[in-house]
């Protein structure tokens, strides 16, 4: 009896080794990635702002100069690089702003009806002049009767990420989106033929504060995709994406109709 006491005493002192071993390998991970997060922030929101703060420095020097002469094309490419940092900025503020929410539990949805293919071609007609100026052609192949019940802003939200993804790490090649319906799902695709994700990466890259390039050559957060995550979960539904290295990415959204 003594030695099966002794043994089970053992056993719970050995189980609780490994318990105390695995919350101390998770809490040294969770912190390696604050500290990482802490010092990505602290690069993304400064040098926005120093290259938004030259430029401007940049365009009233010129104006001083120049005065009425100022040539209006090159203060019209000036003012247009001032708009792409401050909705840089405002995307990664937003960012900010959502995970403090979820992480919160308070994401609130608004579902309205709505036609998801009418919201597909407002998002890709802002990104237009983007698309335009890096040669990027964007395809839509868009199936009628997208409708559903679902939370406008928040589908923005998502297609507005998926389309600067697209187009960040596409190379310049075709960014095409779809829409397939179903008697019960709206099926939308944003696909790339960029540099792809290894696949070691794939599962990890819906994780928050994680990536799957480096964010000394991309940029961002790597918010993003977590955050599409948690909005399309929310509204019932699931994101996914398949990909190869070297050849592109396909993302899947799926939102149910009812």
């Amino acid at each position: 009896a003594q030695d099966l006491a002794l043994a089970q005493e053992l056993a719970r002192r050995a189980a609780l080794a490994l318990d105390n071993a695995s919350l101390y390998r998770d809490a040294r991970h969770a912190i390696r990635l604050r500290e990482e997060f802490l010092s990505i922030a602290s690069h993304e929101l400064k040098t926005p702002i120093s290259a938004l703060q030259l430029q401007v420095q940049s365009l009233l020097a010129g104006l001083a100069r120049s005065g009425a002469q100022f040539d209006p094309e090159r203060l019209k490419r000036g003012l247009e690089r001032v708009d792409r940092q401050v909705k840089r900025q405002t995307l990664l503020v937003n960012d900010l702003l959502d995970v403090s929410r979820l992480s919160a539990g308070k994401l609130e949805l608004v579902r309205v009806p709505l036609e998801l293919g009418a919201l597909v071609r407002e998002v890709a007609e802002r990104f237009e002049p983007e698309y335009a100026r890096t040669g990027t052609p964007l395809e839509l192949s868009l199936a009628p009767e997208a409708r559903g019940q679902w939370d406008r802003l928040r589908l923005d939200q998502v297609l507005t990420n998926l389309l600067s993804n697209a187009l960040k790490y596409g190379r310049g090649n075709p960014v095409r989106v779809e829409l397939e319906v179903t008697e019960a799902k709206v099926l939308l695709r944003v696909k790339d033929g960029g540099i792809g994700i290894a696949t070691e990466h794939l599962p990890r890259l819906f994780h928050r504060f994680e990536r799957a390039v480096s964010e000394r050559n991309y940029g961002g957060f790597g918010l993003g995709l977590w955050i599409a995550r948690q909005i399309i979960e929310a509204m019932g539904g699931h994101i996914e994406v398949d990909s190869v290295l070297g050849e592109g990415s396909t993302f899947l959204v799926e939102l149910p109709r009812g």
